[in-house]
Order: structure tokens, then sequence, then C-alpha cells
């Protein structure tokens, strides 16, 4: 009686053990493809993102260029300008100085003129007393 009790206890636990062991393996199962389903998920969330960084990079990158070409231009430009100013202050002194000249030569003329005008008086004035 004892082995016959004993066998059915075994055979009891064996079939408690197979059933657990067929638990074990289903979720086991199901577990691997909700695995599988989340990596598939990051991977696709992943993709997404890394094609969204690398459109942002390109639009970084040429964003860059746009700028890299505008500023090259606006030195360009503002050497441009450098030179005109340069020419525009030099033209502008040479006009100071022949300003100066004729301002000079004026006065000499006018000073001229009135040595020739009392020069012309006293000669009058001689003339006039003469007569």
């Amino acid at each position: 009686v004892c082995s016959f009790r004993s066998k059915q206890w075994y055979q009891r636990r064996v079939r408690g053990l197979e059933s657990d062991r067929m638990t074990f393996e289903r979720q086991a199962r199901e577990l691997q493809a909700k695995l599988e389903e989340v990596e598939s998920v990051v991977k696709a969330k992943q993709g997404a993102a890394i094609a969204s960084l690398q459109n942002k990079i390109s639009s970084l990158e040429e964003q860059l260029d746009n700028e890299s070409k505008e500023k090259q231009n606006l030195s360009k430009n503002s050497r441009r300008s450098d030179r005109k100013i340069k020419e525009l202050t030099l033209q502008i002194e040479d006009e100071r100085r022949q300003c100066e000249q004729y301002k000079d030569q004026m006065e000499k003329a006018n000073s001229r003129m009135k040595t020739l005008k009392r020069q012309i008086d006293q000669n009058f004035d001689e003339v006039s007393a003469a007569n």
C-alpha cells in the first residue's frame, strides 16, 4: 500500500511539475512575443529618430553653408565699402588742399589788386596834381 501511495504521489507530483513546466513554457513564449514586439517598436522609433536627426543635420549643414556664403558676401561688401571710403577720404583731402590753394591764390590776387588800385589812385592823384 505504501508503494502504491508513493507511486500515486509521485505521479501527481510529476503531472503537477509537467503542468507547471507547460505553464512556464507558455509564459516564456508570451514574454518572448512581447519582447519581440517591444524590440520592433523600439527599432521603428529609433529608425524614425535617426531619420529625423539626419534631416535636422542636413538642414543645419545647409543653413551653415548659406550663412557662410552670406558672411563671405558681407565681408566682400565690407572690404569694397572700406576701399570706397578710403578713396572718398583721399578725394576730400585733395579737394580741401585745392580749396586752400584757391583761397591763398585769391588772397594774393586781392592783395595784388589792392596794391594796383593804390598805385592807380596815386597815379591819378599825381596826374591831377600835375594838371
